[in-house]
This record gives structure tokens, C-alpha cells and sequence, in this order.
């Protein structure tokens, strides 16, 4: 061991992480935004902005058109549901709203006039079975001419 040198091993911190972390960005805006960018460059070069123009009086523009970017009204198009269509969802659900309100409303109500003991108990419960009271009826008849016949007990 002469020389009066001492070997030792140095710990030094990995970049791996940080070299897989560029990897993957570079991979991600080559993918994903460099089509991106290509094609909107392409689009505002050779189709360029949305016009105005007379149009019929007859003619009802689609909800695309009011959109003055081709990209915009290609989004509009296939990829947003229309004004018309997210009126009526939204109606839709305010009904649905409005139909439980008015289950709970009547609810409360048959709870009130239900009630427990010691309150109304104005209908009846969900354990009342109700009866046929023709053949006690007819029971009762019969009894009372029996005792007709019999001469009265």
C-alpha cells in the first residue's frame, strides 16, 4: 500500500430519473404537440379565418357557423353538443328536481296524515288488509231467518 494514495469510492446521485423525465417529454411534444401545431399552422395558412356573407332569408345557420375559426367550428361541430341539445338536458334535469321535490312534498304530507301513535292516523296503514264483509253478511241473514223459522229463540 505505498503510493500514500486512498482509494475510495465517491457516492454521487443518479440523474436516471431526471434523463427518463426528458425522455418522455421529448417523446410526448413530438407526439402530441408537433401534429398539433402542424395542423393548426396548416389550417390558418390555407383555409384561414371564417367570413361573413349574405345569406338567404330562409336560412337557419347550424350552431357551427357563428364561430369565426375553421378550428373552432370543427370543435364546435363534432366535439361540443349543441346549444339546443345542452338546453334541453339541462331542462330535463331541472324537471327531474322539480318531480322529487314534489315526492318529498308529498311524503311529509302522508307522514302528517299517517303519523305515528298519538297523532291523526286519518288513512290507513300499510298493514291493513282489508275484508270482504258480503259473507258476514250473508251469515247474519241467514242467522236471522233461522231464528225466524225458529220462532224467535
Amino acid at each position: 500500500m505505498s503510493g500514500g494514495h486512498k482509494r475510495t469510492l465517491e457516492f454521487v446521485p443518479t440523474n436516471f430519473e431526471w434523463r427518463k423525465f426528458k425522455d418522455h417529454l421529448h417523446f410526448y411534444v413530438m407526439v402530441g404537440a408537433l401534429p398539433i401545431i402542424t395542423i393548426i399552422t396548416a389550417v390558418n395558412l390555407f383555409i384561414g379565418p371564417g367570413e361573413l356573407i349574405d345569406t338567404p332569408d330562409d336560412y337557419e345557420p347550424k350552431h357551427w357557423e357563428y364561430f369565426k375559426s375553421p378550428i373552432s367550428q370543427f370543435i364546435a361541430r363534432h366535439l361540443i353538443d349543441s346549444p339546443e341539445k345542452m338546453y334541453e338536458r339541462h331542462m330535463h334535469f331541472l324537471a327531474i328536481e322539480k318531480e322529487k321535490i314534489l315526492m318529498r312534498k308529498l311524503e311529509k304530507k302522508i307522514e302528517l296524515l299517517v303519523g305515528d301513535a298519538g297523532q291523526r292516523h286519518d288513512s290507513k296503514r300499510w298493514y291493513y288488509m282489508p275484508v270482504n264483509e258480503r259473507p258476514a253478511l250473508k251469515g247474519r241473514a241467514f242467522e236471522e231467518d233461522m231464528e225466524k223459522s225458529q220462532g224467535g229463540r
